[in-house]
């Protein structure tokens, strides 16, 4: 099967296998490679960590305000880990974003940090 082909079967199968719960969304890259988006080099980044007792949600409402600000994360770790004292679990995360305009970057902190005590998480937030 070409590679069109294969595209458009990927495609077809990931949109019958959205249920529940799951959405999947599904943009053509067609053209040349040159068109496609590169990543920045790394004084184009921001860094974002975040550190809070686990629970269900703490990445959906981070990546829902990341969108929000039209954020392109490039990278992402998250662990989840025993507290030093408790060994409750501890969720830490680490992401490289990279935002359409600087100029947002102020409007995407104000808006995580807005978040951050009903997600009862620290946020560190660094542009690189």
């Amino acid at each position: 099967m070409s590679p069109p082909g294969r595209v458009d079967a990927l495609a077809a199968a990931l949109t019958h296998a959205t249920a529940g719960a799951l959405t999947i969304t599904l943009d053509r890259a067609d053209g040349p490679a040159a068109a496609l988006p590169t990543a920045p080099d790394a004084h184009g980044l921001t860094e974002l960590e975040l550190v809070g007792a686990d629970h269900p949600g703490i990445v959906h409402a981070i990546t829902a305000i990341l969108l929000k600000h039209g954020a392109n994360i490039w990278e992402f770790e998250s662990e989840c880990v025993a507290a030093p004292m408790t060994g409750a679990p501890l969720f830490k995360a680490k992401a490289q974003i990279a935002l359409p305009e600087s100029g947002r970057l102020a409007a995407l902190g104000d808006d995580l940090e807005a978040i951050a005590s009903d997600l009862m998480v620290e946020l560190r937030i660094s542009n690189r």
